[in-house]
């Protein structure tokens, strides 16, 4: 009985990354609901979900300034105030090169990886920008037609190679 209770957590973990994988595979969009726990900087989160499983969380679409970037403490500061300690709702498609599940995280109504690129607090990666959703397409152009390629490129003024970042709305 101790081992199956032991082995329990990572079952649920398993049968969690199997239906992830399984979706992806067929280019469908799974939400889990869970506690966010940690914030690791701008673009990546711990989520606490079913059967006490700590999940590390990639935003979608977006890049962020590393911790130890300028900007990197007010962007990772921005995110927490979006989502720390909150209950969210993650939109998952799979899973980045690192293992991270990559997810659109909502909470309250709110996409928390749109609103750090409307904040200017993080990149969109024009590479992915096609698999985005209508929300970030749409502030992505809108800041494309406001400025120029160059200020499109920068967040507080430092640049990040193949992304671009919206101007927060006038």
């Amino acid at each position: 009985m101790t081992s199956y209770v032991s082995n329990a957590p990572r079952r649920a973990l398993a049968a969690f990354l199997a239906l992830l994988l399984a979706s992806t595979a067929v280019g469908q969009v799974t939400v889990f609901p869970g506690k966010v726990v940690g914030v690791t900087d701008g673009d990546t989160v711990k989520v606490l979900i079913e059967g006490n499983q700590l999940l590390q969380v990639r935003l979608s679409w977006i890049d962020a300034p590393e911790k130890s970037q300028a900007f990197g403490s007010r962007s990772k500061r921005h995110l927490s105030d979006l989502v720390f300690g909150r209950e969210v709702d993650l939109h998952t498609h799979g899973l980045d090169r690192y293992g991270r599940t990559l997810a659109v995280i909502v909470t309250d109504r709110v996409d928390a990886n749109l609103e750090q690129v409307r904040s200017g607090m993080a990149w969109v990666f024009e590479r992915y920008i096609s698999e985005a959703g209508a929300a970030i397409q749409a502030t992505l152009s809108a800041s494309r037609g406001r400025s120029s390629r160059a200020e499109a490129r920068t967040v507080e003024g430092h640049t990040r190679a193949g992304c671009a970042v919206a101007v927060s709305p006038s």
